[in-house]
């Protein structure tokens, strides 16, 4: 699913994929895309002919402007991204920075905003997690809609940390990562200290972020406010 705000033509939107689950976790194959318009208080369906043909996408959209998208897989393990246009009401295919060989042995992949441009924070450890190396690539987009290489990547940040790391989001100048400290007993690995940690992209200093939770599992996210009220909407 994906929601996102649009300043062109002035309309929250919501992007529901639906798609058959086969194995673990939330990716599958794509059979159905909806879109909930809060202008007219509508649904619709959205035609995407051949587009997402062999394509598994992540479960949750990331939305900056006026774009939502997802981080996908095509077969063959490709990584790629989704974009969805609220104001044209388009998909699209981004072809990723990351290349197939980093990805088997990559964990963890998630989209943010550095410097007001689509983000991708990517996560890899070592075979014995002796350290983490994050990649903080950022995404020019070209004039040329049509060109199928109108988007550039750029490796904006890279440092391996003697951490188990996944970042999740960049805040300010910071990357903002659980963390866990890891011992090994009879050596095998064990993950111990859970909490946040934030890597400062300037000083590559890390500084660790205390707060009170109940239980161990917890989330990280950006939060922007509405610019509209929407409690009393109703989809």
């Amino acid at each position: 699913m994906g929601f996102g705000f649009c300043a062109i033509v002035k309309d929250y939107k919501v992007v529901i994929i639906s798609h058959h689950h086969h194995g673990h976790g939330c990716t599958g194959l794509i059979h159905q895309v909806e879109v909930y318009s809060l202008s007219t208080y509508s649904w619709k369906k959205v035609e995407f002919g051949r587009l997402f043909d062999g394509l598994e996408i992540s479960c949750d959209g990331f939305s900056t402007n006026g774009t939502i998208f997802w981080s996908g897989f095509k077969e063959g393990n490709d990584h790629l991204l989704v974009s969805y246009c609220i104001a044209t009401e388009e998909f699209a295919l981004i072809p990723s920075p990351i290349s197939t060989p980093v990805l088997s042995d990559s964990l963890f992949l998630r989209l943010s905003v550095y410097e007001n441009k689509l983000a991708l924070l990517s996560h890899t450890t070592s075979g014995n997690f002796e350290y983490t190396l994050i990649d903080l690539w950022v995404m020019e987009e070209g004039k040329d809609n049509k060109s199928e290489e109108r988007w550039s990547w750029t490796k904006k940040y890279s440092v391996k940390h003697p951490y188990y790391l996944l970042p999740s989001s960049v805040w300010r100048n910071m990357i903002v990562c659980h963390y866990a400290e890891i011992l090994r007993e009879r050596n095998v690995p064990k993950w111990i200290v859970d909490g946040i940690l934030l890597v400062n992209l300037t000083t590559n200093e890390l500084k660790r972020f205390a707060f009170r939770r109940n239980g161990f599992d917890f989330g990280i996210f950006n939060y922007v406010e509405s610019l509209v009220p929407v409690d009393k909407i109703h989809i």
